[in-house]
């Protein structure tokens, strides 16, 4: 079994990259899509830096679990050009598409302060995957700036950062590997 370091999008980015590509995104779209928007573009490129599966000399995973794929489903749901058989519909196809490690079963809530109910979910499921064999580091990537600041200097099973930040982790993992 390969060494690998799993990503975990927090719901808010998944949201953020469906409504930027729209109903009939593709993993070709993802690949391919450009925005102006350096924030949303600072998260399509790191699903673009998922989908090429390397970070460093590690290969790359992204995890997810039911209940962030559950969340976001109800999230696209309360827009008004989505429904909830669309969001379901397109998630299953989207969503599972992207991801290589899912759980499914019952993810307990980290009672890590400032965190509320959801980001707490979420980060028991960074917990959980970094639990997985094989899986050297879980770092989750969000665009909440308080949960990102509130564990900048807190060590912990998870390293949390903003989609820049996690993307210049990867051009640095990319820098290490060709001075290898």
């Amino acid at each position: 079994m390969s060494s690998a370091v799993c990503v975990i999008f927090d719901c808010n980015i998944y949201i953020d990259v469906v409504e930027a590509l729209g109903f009939d995104a593709s993993l070709a779209n993802l690949r391919n899509f450009r925005t102006a928007s350096r924030p949303l573009q600072a998260e399509i490129d790191a699903f673009q830096c998922v989908l090429a599966g390397k970070f460093g000399p590690y290969d790359l995973k992204l995890g997810s679990s039911l209940h962030i794929k559950d969340t976001v489903q109800h999230e696209l749901s309360r827009l008004p050009e989505w429904s909830e058989s669309s969001a379901k519909s397109f998630l299953d196809q989207f969503h599972d598409n992207l991801v290589d490690i899912m759980l499914t079963g019952f993810i307990g809530e980290e009672h890590v302060p400032p965190l509320d109910h959801e980001d707490g979910v979420v980060f028991g499921t960074c917990h959980e995957i970094r639990n997985t064999p094989g899986i050297v580091q879980t770092i989750l990537v969000t665009r909440d700036k308080q949960f990102a600041d509130s564990f900048k200097d807190v060590p912990s099973h998870t390293t949390v950062l903003h989609p820049i930040g996690f993307m210049k982790l990867c051009d640095a993992a990319q820098r290490m590997l060709r001075r290898a």
